[in-house]
Protein backbone atom coordinates (compact mmCIF):
# COMPACT_ATOMS: atom_id res chain seq x y z
CA UNK A 1 0.00 0.00 0.00
CA UNK A 2 0.86 3.67 -1.07
CA UNK A 3 -0.24 6.80 0.70
CA UNK A 4 0.79 10.16 0.83
CA UNK A 5 0.59 11.99 4.35
CA UNK A 6 -0.07 15.60 4.61
CA UNK A 7 0.38 17.73 7.58
CA UNK A 8 1.23 21.10 8.24
CA UNK A 9 4.25 20.31 9.79
CA UNK A 10 7.24 17.76 8.94
CA UNK A 11 5.80 14.39 9.76
CA UNK A 12 9.70 13.38 10.29
CA UNK A 13 10.08 15.28 12.91
CA UNK A 14 9.64 14.87 16.61
CA UNK A 15 8.20 17.94 18.18
CA UNK A 16 5.28 18.63 15.25
CA UNK A 17 2.08 18.62 17.10
CA UNK A 18 3.07 16.75 20.16
CA UNK A 19 4.81 13.96 18.23
CA UNK A 20 1.36 13.00 16.71
CA UNK A 21 2.11 13.18 12.81
CA UNK A 22 5.91 11.56 13.77
CA UNK A 23 4.23 8.39 15.35
CA UNK A 24 1.63 7.58 13.25
CA UNK A 25 3.96 8.34 10.48
CA UNK A 26 6.36 5.58 11.88
CA UNK A 27 3.44 3.39 12.77
CA UNK A 28 2.37 2.69 9.35
CA UNK A 29 5.93 2.51 7.95
CA UNK A 30 6.01 -0.62 10.97
CA UNK A 31 2.46 -1.85 9.00
CA UNK A 32 5.13 -1.94 5.76
CA UNK A 33 3.03 0.44 4.73
CA UNK A 34 5.01 2.93 1.93
CA UNK A 35 4.61 6.33 3.21
CA UNK A 36 5.38 9.13 1.57
CA UNK A 37 5.73 12.19 4.07
CA UNK A 38 4.23 15.70 2.85
CA UNK A 39 5.05 19.37 4.50
CA UNK A 40 2.19 21.64 3.68
CA UNK A 41 3.75 24.77 5.65
CA UNK A 42 4.40 27.27 3.04
CA UNK A 43 6.20 29.35 4.92
CA UNK A 44 9.21 29.82 2.80
CA UNK A 45 7.90 28.32 -0.45
CA UNK A 46 8.95 30.59 -3.61
CA UNK A 47 4.67 31.42 -4.07
CA UNK A 48 4.02 32.18 -0.67
CA UNK A 49 6.83 34.66 -0.67
CA UNK A 50 5.32 36.11 -3.54
CA UNK A 51 1.79 36.20 -2.19
CA UNK A 52 3.65 37.99 0.85
CA UNK A 53 5.00 40.78 -1.13
CA UNK A 54 1.96 41.63 -3.18
CA UNK A 55 0.08 41.53 0.34
CA UNK A 56 2.48 43.75 1.79
CA UNK A 57 2.09 46.60 -0.80
CA UNK A 58 -1.60 46.30 -0.82
CA UNK A 59 -1.32 46.33 3.09
CA UNK A 60 1.10 49.50 2.86
CA UNK A 61 -1.53 51.56 0.46
CA UNK A 62 -4.65 50.32 2.81
CA UNK A 63 -3.19 51.86 5.87
CA UNK A 64 -2.80 55.48 3.45
CA UNK A 65 -6.14 55.46 4.13
CA UNK A 66 -7.73 53.35 7.00
CA UNK A 67 -5.94 52.36 10.66
CA UNK A 68 -6.03 48.69 11.42
CA UNK A 69 -3.58 45.88 11.87
CA UNK A 70 -2.86 43.00 9.62
CA UNK A 71 -4.39 39.69 9.17
CA UNK A 72 -2.84 36.54 11.18
CA UNK A 73 -0.70 34.65 8.77
CA UNK A 74 -2.50 31.13 9.35
CA UNK A 75 -5.56 33.12 8.55
CA UNK A 76 -5.05 34.72 4.68
CA UNK A 77 -6.19 33.95 1.87
CA UNK A 78 -2.84 33.80 0.57
CA UNK A 79 -1.54 31.10 3.25
CA UNK A 80 -4.76 28.69 1.56
CA UNK A 81 -3.56 29.50 -1.70
CA UNK A 82 0.02 28.96 -1.26
CA UNK A 83 -1.09 25.23 0.51
CA UNK A 84 -3.18 24.35 -1.74
CA UNK A 85 -1.07 25.06 -4.02
CA UNK A 86 1.50 22.75 -2.68
CA UNK A 87 -1.44 19.83 -2.37
CA UNK A 88 -2.64 19.92 -6.19
CA UNK A 89 1.51 19.66 -7.65
CA UNK A 90 2.10 16.99 -5.04
CA UNK A 91 -0.88 14.67 -6.07
CA UNK A 92 -0.58 15.45 -9.85
CA UNK A 93 3.33 14.63 -9.22
CA UNK A 94 2.73 11.44 -7.10
CA UNK A 95 -0.34 9.90 -8.43
CA UNK A 96 0.46 6.19 -7.90
CA UNK A 97 -1.10 5.94 -4.54
CA UNK A 98 -3.50 4.14 -2.89
CA UNK A 99 -5.20 6.77 -0.93
CA UNK A 100 -4.40 10.68 0.40
CA UNK A 101 -3.95 10.68 4.09
CA UNK A 102 -4.27 14.04 5.64
CA UNK A 103 -3.91 15.16 9.22
CA UNK A 104 -6.12 18.62 8.77
CA UNK A 105 -9.59 19.27 7.99
CA UNK A 106 -8.64 22.38 6.60
CA UNK A 107 -7.34 20.88 3.29
CA UNK A 108 -7.91 18.15 0.56
CA UNK A 109 -6.96 16.84 -2.56
CA UNK A 110 -10.47 16.06 -3.55
CA UNK A 111 -10.90 18.33 -6.28
CA UNK A 112 -7.16 17.80 -7.69
CA UNK A 113 -6.89 13.93 -8.11
CA UNK A 114 -8.89 10.68 -8.20
CA UNK A 115 -7.27 8.93 -5.14
CA UNK A 116 -9.57 8.18 -2.16
CA UNK A 117 -9.57 11.19 0.43
CA UNK A 118 -8.94 10.42 4.27
CA UNK A 119 -8.39 13.24 7.29
CA UNK A 120 -7.79 12.56 10.78
CA UNK A 121 -7.19 15.34 13.26
CA UNK A 122 -8.73 16.40 16.77
CA UNK A 123 -11.04 19.42 16.09
CA UNK A 124 -12.79 21.47 13.02
CA UNK A 125 -12.25 24.75 13.34
CA UNK A 126 -16.00 25.33 13.97
CA UNK A 127 -15.72 23.14 16.90
CA UNK A 128 -12.56 24.79 18.07
CA UNK A 129 -14.43 28.19 18.14
CA UNK A 130 -17.79 26.97 20.02
CA UNK A 131 -15.09 26.12 22.59
CA UNK A 132 -13.34 28.96 23.21
CA UNK A 133 -16.88 31.09 22.85
CA UNK A 134 -15.96 32.81 20.03
CA UNK A 135 -19.28 33.96 17.78
CA UNK A 136 -18.15 33.00 13.97
CA UNK A 137 -16.92 35.92 12.02
CA UNK A 138 -17.94 36.36 8.39
CA UNK A 139 -14.49 35.28 7.91
CA UNK A 140 -14.10 32.13 10.23
CA UNK A 141 -17.61 31.01 7.95
CA UNK A 142 -15.84 30.61 5.29
CA UNK A 143 -12.87 28.71 6.89
CA UNK A 144 -16.16 26.31 8.47
CA UNK A 145 -17.32 26.24 5.51
CA UNK A 146 -14.26 24.66 3.73
CA UNK A 147 -13.65 22.37 6.65
CA UNK A 148 -17.30 21.34 5.64
CA UNK A 149 -16.55 20.86 2.00
CA UNK A 150 -13.58 18.57 3.16
CA UNK A 151 -15.27 16.60 5.67
CA UNK A 152 -18.71 15.76 3.68
CA UNK A 153 -16.45 14.89 0.15
CA UNK A 154 -13.90 12.52 2.14
CA UNK A 155 -13.99 8.63 1.99
CA UNK A 156 -13.04 8.51 5.74
CA UNK A 157 -13.32 10.74 8.74
CA UNK A 158 -11.15 9.83 11.86
CA UNK A 159 -10.80 12.06 14.78
CA UNK A 160 -8.62 11.59 18.00
CA UNK A 161 -11.68 11.58 20.18
CA UNK A 162 -15.58 10.88 20.52
CA UNK A 163 -16.49 14.33 21.32
CA UNK A 164 -15.23 15.64 17.54
CA UNK A 165 -16.72 12.79 16.22
CA UNK A 166 -20.14 13.32 17.55
CA UNK A 167 -19.36 16.66 16.51
CA UNK A 168 -19.25 16.22 12.71
CA UNK A 169 -21.96 13.55 13.22
CA UNK A 170 -24.05 15.91 14.12
CA UNK A 171 -23.18 18.80 11.72
CA UNK A 172 -22.05 17.46 8.48
CA UNK A 173 -23.60 15.00 6.27
CA UNK A 174 -20.36 12.69 6.31
CA UNK A 175 -21.46 9.16 6.23
CA UNK A 176 -17.80 7.32 7.38
CA UNK A 177 -16.49 9.14 10.75
CA UNK A 178 -15.14 6.95 13.56
CA UNK A 179 -12.69 7.96 16.15
CA UNK A 180 -9.05 6.51 16.33
CA UNK A 181 -7.41 6.58 19.75
CA UNK A 182 -3.59 7.93 19.32
CA UNK A 183 -0.73 6.22 20.54
CA UNK A 184 1.66 7.20 23.20
CA UNK A 185 3.82 10.06 21.75
CA UNK A 186 6.85 8.63 23.43
CA UNK A 187 10.02 6.35 22.76
CA UNK A 188 10.70 5.59 26.21
CA UNK A 189 9.67 1.73 27.48
CA UNK A 190 7.47 1.31 30.18
CA UNK A 191 9.08 1.47 33.33
CA UNK A 192 9.00 -0.75 36.40
CA UNK A 193 5.79 1.41 38.48
CA UNK A 194 6.56 0.11 41.87
CA UNK A 195 10.33 1.30 41.50
CA UNK A 196 9.46 4.13 39.93
CA UNK A 197 6.79 5.44 42.76
CA UNK A 198 8.95 4.68 45.24
CA UNK A 199 11.65 6.87 43.57
CA UNK A 200 9.53 9.69 43.30
CA UNK A 201 7.51 9.13 45.97
CA UNK A 202 9.11 11.92 48.60
CA UNK A 203 10.20 14.30 45.27
CA UNK A 204 9.18 18.41 45.38
CA UNK A 205 8.63 18.83 41.77
CA UNK A 206 5.48 20.02 40.09
CA UNK A 207 5.75 19.49 36.58
CA UNK A 208 3.71 21.60 33.47
CA UNK A 209 4.54 20.67 29.83
CA UNK A 210 2.50 22.69 27.16
CA UNK A 211 3.02 25.12 24.33
CA UNK A 212 0.45 28.63 24.53
CA UNK A 213 0.80 29.86 28.05
CA UNK A 214 -3.03 31.12 27.85
CA UNK A 215 -4.66 28.00 26.37
CA UNK A 216 -3.17 26.04 28.90
CA UNK A 217 -3.55 27.85 31.86
CA UNK A 218 -0.34 29.07 33.06
CA UNK A 219 -1.32 32.13 34.64
CA UNK A 220 -4.00 30.02 37.01
CA UNK A 221 -1.29 27.42 37.42
CA UNK A 222 1.37 29.58 38.75
CA UNK A 223 -1.43 31.44 41.05
CA UNK A 224 -2.47 28.23 42.27
CA UNK A 225 1.28 26.75 42.87
CA UNK A 226 2.02 30.02 45.22
CA UNK A 227 -1.13 29.61 46.81
CA UNK A 228 -0.26 25.53 47.39
CA UNK A 229 3.55 26.19 48.51
CA UNK A 230 2.54 28.82 50.95
CA UNK A 231 1.11 26.37 52.42
CA UNK A 232 3.80 23.81 52.36
CA UNK A 233 6.80 26.03 53.78
CA UNK A 234 7.80 27.05 50.32
CA UNK A 235 9.78 23.68 49.63
CA UNK A 236 8.18 22.77 46.28
CA UNK A 237 9.41 23.70 42.60
CA UNK A 238 7.06 23.93 39.26
CA UNK A 239 8.63 23.36 36.45
CA UNK A 240 7.53 24.97 33.19
CA UNK A 241 8.39 22.93 30.07
CA UNK A 242 8.05 24.59 26.33
CA UNK A 243 6.64 28.55 28.27
CA UNK A 244 9.12 31.23 27.87
CA UNK A 245 8.54 34.35 30.56
CA UNK A 246 8.27 36.40 28.06
CA UNK A 247 5.11 35.10 26.81
CA UNK A 248 3.56 36.07 30.23
CA UNK A 249 2.69 39.40 31.95
CA UNK A 250 5.00 40.85 34.65
CA UNK A 251 2.90 39.31 37.61
CA UNK A 252 4.04 36.00 36.36
CA UNK A 253 7.29 36.31 35.40
CA UNK A 254 9.02 38.36 38.30
CA UNK A 255 11.91 36.46 39.51
CA UNK A 256 11.11 33.30 42.18
CA UNK A 257 13.39 30.36 42.92
CA UNK A 258 10.57 28.13 43.22
CA UNK A 259 9.20 28.63 39.49
CA UNK A 260 11.62 26.98 36.92
CA UNK A 261 11.18 28.18 33.12
CA UNK A 262 12.47 25.11 30.82
CA UNK A 263 11.76 26.54 27.84
CA UNK A 264 11.35 24.39 24.31
CA UNK A 265 13.24 21.22 24.85
CA UNK A 266 14.01 20.08 21.40
CA UNK A 267 13.58 15.86 21.92
CA UNK A 268 15.56 15.21 18.53
CA UNK A 269 18.64 16.50 20.34
CA UNK A 270 19.43 13.96 23.07
CA UNK A 271 20.37 16.41 25.79
CA UNK A 272 16.85 17.89 25.72
CA UNK A 273 15.51 14.81 25.25
CA UNK A 274 17.16 13.61 28.37
CA UNK A 275 16.22 16.87 30.70
CA UNK A 276 12.68 16.16 29.20
CA UNK A 277 12.37 12.50 30.37
CA UNK A 278 14.33 13.48 34.18
CA UNK A 279 11.59 16.11 34.21
CA UNK A 280 8.91 13.54 34.09
CA UNK A 281 10.32 10.61 35.73
CA UNK A 282 11.25 12.92 38.89
CA UNK A 283 7.83 14.62 39.27
CA UNK A 284 5.67 13.96 41.84
CA UNK A 285 2.68 15.18 39.91
CA UNK A 286 1.71 16.81 36.74
CA UNK A 287 -0.95 20.15 36.93
CA UNK A 288 -2.34 21.32 33.80
CA UNK A 289 -5.78 24.31 34.31
CA UNK A 290 -6.21 24.63 30.95
CA UNK A 291 -8.49 26.45 29.23
CA UNK A 292 -10.74 24.66 26.53
CA UNK A 293 -8.57 23.25 23.23
CA UNK A 294 -7.18 20.44 22.48
CA UNK A 295 -6.49 17.31 24.61
CA UNK A 296 -2.94 17.23 25.12
CA UNK A 297 -1.48 14.15 24.40
CA UNK A 298 1.47 14.67 27.16
CA UNK A 299 -0.99 13.64 29.57
CA UNK A 300 -0.25 9.64 28.32
CA UNK A 301 3.30 10.07 28.57
CA UNK A 302 3.22 11.23 31.82
CA UNK A 303 1.00 8.86 33.22
CA UNK A 304 3.09 6.01 31.50
CA UNK A 305 5.49 7.33 33.67
CA UNK A 306 4.06 7.13 36.69
CA UNK A 307 2.93 10.73 36.93
CA UNK A 308 -0.54 11.63 39.20
CA UNK A 309 -2.04 14.21 36.95
CA UNK A 310 -4.35 17.12 37.93
CA UNK A 311 -6.11 18.79 35.37
CA UNK A 312 -9.12 20.99 34.41
CA UNK A 313 -12.66 18.45 33.35
CA UNK A 314 -12.76 20.57 29.45
CA UNK A 315 -11.87 19.41 26.14
CA UNK A 316 -12.60 15.67 26.02
CA UNK A 317 -10.46 14.63 29.24
CA UNK A 318 -13.38 12.84 30.42
CA UNK A 319 -13.05 10.40 27.34
CA UNK A 320 -9.37 9.73 28.50
CA UNK A 321 -9.27 10.20 31.93
CA UNK A 322 -11.25 8.57 34.95
CA UNK A 323 -12.27 10.80 37.51
CA UNK A 324 -10.32 9.82 41.04
CA UNK A 325 -9.48 6.41 39.18
CA UNK A 326 -6.39 7.81 37.60
CA UNK A 327 -6.49 11.59 37.29
CA UNK A 328 -7.82 14.66 39.01
CA UNK A 329 -10.57 16.34 37.08
CA UNK A 330 -10.90 20.08 38.41
CA UNK A 331 -14.38 21.20 37.25
CA UNK A 332 -13.51 25.25 37.32
CA UNK A 333 -10.46 27.34 36.44
CA UNK A 334 -10.29 28.71 40.05
CA UNK A 335 -6.66 28.82 41.14
CA UNK A 336 -7.91 27.87 44.65
CA UNK A 337 -9.06 25.18 43.37
CA UNK A 338 -6.41 23.76 41.91
CA UNK A 339 -4.17 24.40 44.85
CA UNK A 340 -6.66 22.79 47.13
CA UNK A 341 -6.37 19.33 44.94
CA UNK A 342 -2.37 19.83 45.06
CA UNK A 343 -2.40 20.08 48.64
CA UNK A 344 -4.81 16.90 49.26
CA UNK A 345 -2.94 15.22 46.65
CA UNK A 346 0.30 15.53 48.19
CA UNK A 347 -0.62 15.09 52.14
CA UNK A 348 -2.88 11.72 50.59
CA UNK A 349 -0.16 9.19 50.16
CA UNK A 350 -2.37 5.95 49.52
CA UNK A 351 -4.62 8.50 47.36
CA UNK A 352 -1.62 9.47 45.24
CA UNK A 353 -0.41 6.07 44.72
CA UNK A 354 -3.24 4.88 43.39
CA UNK A 355 -3.60 7.37 41.02
CA UNK A 356 -0.07 6.80 39.80
CA UNK A 357 -0.62 3.18 39.22
CA UNK A 358 -4.00 3.31 37.38
CA UNK A 359 -2.69 5.74 35.29
CA UNK A 360 0.49 3.89 34.29
CA UNK A 361 -1.89 0.70 33.36
CA UNK A 362 -4.86 2.89 31.76
CA UNK A 363 -1.42 4.03 29.52
CA UNK A 364 0.25 0.35 29.05
CA UNK A 365 -1.94 -0.72 25.75
CA UNK A 366 -1.83 2.59 24.35
CA UNK A 367 0.22 1.99 21.96
CA UNK A 368 0.44 3.38 18.19
CA UNK A 369 0.81 0.20 16.65
CA UNK A 370 -2.29 -0.79 17.61
CA UNK A 371 -3.43 2.64 16.32
CA UNK A 372 -2.10 1.94 12.27
CA UNK A 373 -3.20 -1.50 12.64
CA UNK A 374 -7.13 -0.51 13.77
CA UNK A 375 -6.08 2.70 11.19
CA UNK A 376 -5.96 -0.37 8.39
CA UNK A 377 -9.23 -2.24 9.78
CA UNK A 378 -11.50 0.50 9.02
CA UNK A 379 -9.65 0.65 5.33
CA UNK A 380 -10.31 -2.41 5.19
CA UNK A 381 -13.90 -2.08 6.74
CA UNK A 382 -14.69 0.77 4.04
CA UNK A 383 -13.40 -0.96 1.30
CA UNK A 384 -10.98 1.47 0.46
CA UNK A 385 -8.14 -0.71 0.15
CA UNK A 386 -7.60 -4.41 -0.41
CA UNK A 387 -7.19 -7.41 2.58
Amino acid sequence: MKINLFSLGDCTNINTWSGLPYYFYHSLIGQSIDVRPIDLDPSGSMTYEALNRVTRARDRVARLFRSGGCDDVARTRRYRIAVNHRVRSVVQTYRDVDLNLFLTFSFSSVRYAPAPVVHFCDRTYEQHLQEIGQTPTRRDRSYIDVDRYNIERADLVLTTGELCADFIRSRYRATRVFCLRAGNSTEVNPPDPARLIAEKADSTDILFIGKGAHKRGVDILIRAFRMFNARNDGRFSLHLVGIRPDELSDEFRAPDPTILFHGYLDRSVPADLRRYSELIRGARMFVMPMRPGPFPGVIREVQLQCTPVIISDVSGGPEILRAEHDAVLVDNLEPEAFADEMYRLVHDGKRWRSLAINGHTARLNTTWSSTAETFLDLLRTCNLVGD
